[in-house]
């Protein structure tokens, strides 16, 4: 299948950025390369590199790399082969790294719920979303939270097979996927709702619930998220476009 891309999916695909001017948008925390622990402070989204990759079933997450009795961070390269490989792949281009496993203490349901809330506009205001290698082009484009991540970033980069940062295009013929599948050209615009709903629903997410939830920061709408409430979150989801936007091109 071949396509012609739009002007936004080929900016996109070549690593140009496509945000001219971004806001500041801080950060809980962030895993600094430099002392391979996480913050302690908030640190401006524009400052760190965002990555994107679908989770395995073994990921390190915020649990494992904080010492619960003294509340201090564990050196982060050394827990996994994934995280020692992204930091040697990125250690050159920022200091600062944001990776959903070890920024999110997902037992805090505040900061859960915050960061969920968050995230489109972090991607969108960070310096580069980059794809991790252990996610090829033909997962991430079927993954549902990636959607959302794709669609933010302003300048959207990948990191090869050698461990080198690379264009999207790039990575792309390096594994002979087309460009036209990734939904690049995507974004919100009154009217075409449609679309984006349909993209999504091709897609997986792990909870069933993500499916809406991570079009939330795409279609700029508030939703409160209730996991286990199951279908009903798509009826939410299309409700509250309606309200906030007045969108009804869904019908």
């Amino acid at each position: 299948m071949h396509r012609p891309l739009s002007p936004v999916a080929a900016a996109k695909a070549a690593g140009f950025d496509i945000w001219r001017e971004k806001q500041e948008e801080l950060v809980s925390r962030a895993w600094d390369l430099v002392e391979d622990k996480l913050t302690t402070q908030k640190v401006d989204a524009r400052e760190i590199v965002f990555v994107t990759h679908r989770w395995s079933d073994k990921e390190i997450e915020y649990s494992d790399v904080i010492n619960t009795k003294s509340e201090t961070f564990h050196s982060i390269s050394t827990a996994s082969p994934k995280l020692h490989s992204i930091r040697s792949a990125l250690q050159n281009y920022t200091r600062y790294v944001w990776i959903d496993t070890i920024c999110i203490d997902k037992s805090n349901l505040s900061e859960l719920d915050q960061a969920i809330r968050s995230m489109y506009k972090w991607y969108a205001a960070c310096s580069a979303v980059v794809l991790n290698s252990d996610t090829p082009l033909k997962v991430w484009c079927k993954r549902g939270w990636c959607l959302q991540e794709g669609i933010a970033a302003g300048i959207l980069r990948g990191i090869s097979k050698a461990g080198k940062m690379v264009t999207i295009q790039e990575l792309a013929i390096e594994q002979s996927h087309e460009l036209c599948l990734l939904d690049l050209h995507l974004h919100y615009r009154p009217g075409n709702s449609t679309e984006l709903l349909s993209r999504m629903d091709v897609r997986e997410t792990t909870q069933k619930e993500d499916m809406a939830y991570a079009l939330m920061g795409i279609l700029s709408i508030h939703l409160t998220l209730a996991y286990g409430e199951g279908p009903k979150s798509r009826e939410r989801l299309l409700q509250e476009l309606a309200i906030q936007k007045g969108d009804l091109s869904f019908l």
